[in-house]
């Protein structure tokens, strides 16, 4: 038994020597900058240089002026454009006017580390998709599947599962 033992330490030690010189051996892979934004074009990033980042950065810190209008709420986007009232004018200008019936509107919330799966369940579980819904597998093909956004959102009952995709995985405007 231990010559057994001591000729399988030594093999242990041998292969791992010999791994060892092989992986010095080898040339490391070199990232250009083409490789880079060819990599980050497929996971749908941007590679900025330090200049064109500092920029927007400098951009980012110099007071804005306000706009006329407040920025929408991700409740509000989540609103399909057929379902708003007037073509397309938002609650607050249609306040005056005569309401039409609303659609039912169902609220949900995303929360952080959330799989896309559970995004799923959870609009069922809310009415807004049939429990045979393609959720999933249209993230999946639209290479979306890891950008669902947290936060709360409201959406119209019978929202398409695009019009929800998009509005989840949209970034707000700044």
């Amino acid at each position: 038994m231990g010559r057994w033992l001591f000729g399988f330490g030594t093999g242990l030690i041998a292969a791992a020597a010999f791994l060892y010189i092989l992986g010095l051996a080898q040339e490391p892979a070199v990232a250009t900058e083409e490789k880079l934004r060819t990599a980050a074009m497929q996971q749908q990033l941007i590679v900025l240089s330090q200049q064109e980042y500092d920029e927007l950065v400098e951009r980012g810190k110099k007071p804005q002026p306000t706009p006329e209008k407040p920025p929408v709420p991700p409740a509000e986007q989540a609103l399909p454009a057929e379902s708003l009232p007037q073509g397309g004018a938002s609650p607050a200008e249609t306040a005056a006017k005569p309401a039409e019936p609303k659609p039912e509107l169902v609220t949900v919330k995303v929360t952080p580390k959330m799989s896309g799966t559970a995004v799923a369940r959870m609009l069922v579980n809310a009415g807004l998709l049939d429990a045979d819904n393609r959720f999933v597998d249209t993230l999946r093909t639209k290479q979306k599947l890891n950008r669902i956004r947290t936060g709360t959102y409201q959406f119209a009952k019978g929202t398409s599962v695009e019009e929800i995709i998009r509005v989840m995985t949209t970034p707000p405007p700044n």
